[in-house]
């Protein structure tokens, strides 16, 4: 019985060799690592519940999507494991005319969501994904030649009560795609003129060499045809990323990295005055 049971572990270890074996290093985006489009990849649909645990979702730029040709990720980590800190900021608009306050509307946000592929994660290893704690901002300014150090924040914080919600989509056989929301407080955001006022969101998990990989990858999906979207539309390339360790040292646009016209990320928030 002993025997058996020492086998079985083998086996187990093997087979879980052989899947992590499949990823390299960390790279920036998941299409550099050269993995196989899943055959049997499904698209589930829509924000998942408790990304916003309010039901406020106001603002979403669309699904990521497994199936699709374009399926990919952009790191979206602080990792101590591998020293590599690279952000996504992803854009929204914010219009005063939302809703019935008389042109004067302002959102106050109480959460917000990004759905970011993790590996290794429960749902293929079987292996629980390694978040320390959140951090997450919402700032103006972001632009070519800028850094996170030039960008006005109107608010931030870090959220060791994060949630990850699994979406339910799994990448290349390989990667959980989780909601991965953050709780905001005292955040009022405001919009001028007809075309509103931009602002962009960064949820960014801070990971280490805690878990039973002694590491964790983390990407930003993007969002290859905005299904599902809520709200005023996602800017179309107007997402940023900034990461020195990948030679980014500073702000360089996302849709130069790959098909990252836009992102799967959400903003929570009530109407106002």
């Amino acid at each position: 019985m002993k025997k058996g049971i020492f086998l079985t572990v083998l086996l187990v270890l093997f087979l879980a060799g052989m899947a992590f074996a499949q990823v390299p290093s960390p790279t920036k985006t998941i299409h550099e690592q050269g993995l196989s489009q899943q055959k049997n990849a499904v698209h589930v649909l829509g924000p998942v519940s408790g990304a916003c645990p309010n039901n406020d979702c106001i603002f979403y730029g669309g699904d990521g999507d497994p199936t699709s040709g374009n399926a990919d990720g952009l790191w979206q980590n602080n990792s101590s494991a591998f020293g590599i800190d690279g952000r996504v900021y992803s854009p929204f608009v914010v219009f005063p005319k939302t809703g019935k306050c008389g042109g004067k509307c302002a959102w106050g946000v109480d959460g917000l969501f990004e759905n970011i592929e993790y590996y290794p994660n429960q749902s293929v290893f079987g292996i629980p994904i390694a978040v320390d704690s959140v951090n997450w901002a919402i700032v103006q300014g972001v632009a070519a030649g800028g850094s996170p150090s030039t960008v006005t924040t109107v608010c931030s914080g870090n959220d060791t009560n994060f949630v990850l919600t699994p979406t339910g989509n799994i990448y290349f056989g390989t990667y959980e795609e989780d909601a991965t929301s953050v709780h905001v407080a005292g955040c009022t955001l405001k919009g001028k003129g007809k075309t509103g006022t931009e602002y962009w969101e960064i949820v960014q998990p801070q990971t280490s060499s805690d878990g039973g990989a002694g590491f964790q990858l983390a990407y930003e999906s993007n969002s290859p045809s905005n299904a599902n979207a809520i709200g005023t539309a996602e800017p179309a390339n107007d997402s940023w990323f900034w990461g020195a360790a990948f030679g980014d040292s500073t702000f360089v646009n996302a849709n130069t990295q790959g098909p990252f016209v836009t992102f799967s990320a959400g903003v929570c928030a009530t109407l106002t005055k």
